[in-house]
């Protein structure tokens, strides 16, 4: 019988700690967005609209970082406390 790698991660739009397990969990590393809340001040006091699209791709590039680790597991659990899993899944 094959055994299935199993991955848990707990995700918000800031970080996402990525959690092994193979009969215990393990937590393997943690991935950080790189739109901080200062780097969010700096670009909103240029502009709202520049804000917004610095965001948008910021948290596509964090996004994608954490799809290139999902790729190598059998199962994944999402969870944490806000909507950032949906966005991963879309």
């Amino acid at each position: 019988m094959e055994t299935k790698k199993r991955l848990g991660i707990w995700m918000d739009h800031s970080r996402a700690h990525i959690i092994e397990y193979n009969g215990q969990p393990e937590e393997k590393e943690i991935l950080y967005s790189s739109f901080t809340p200062k780097r969010k001040s700096e670009v909103l006091h240029r502009s709202e609209f520049i804000m917004h699209h610095k965001e948008q791709g910021e948290q596509a590039t964090f996004y994608e970082k954490i799809g290139e680790v999902i790729k190598g597991y059998d199962q994944v659990v999402l969870f944490g406390p806000t909507d950032a899993k949906l966005e991963l899944i879309n």
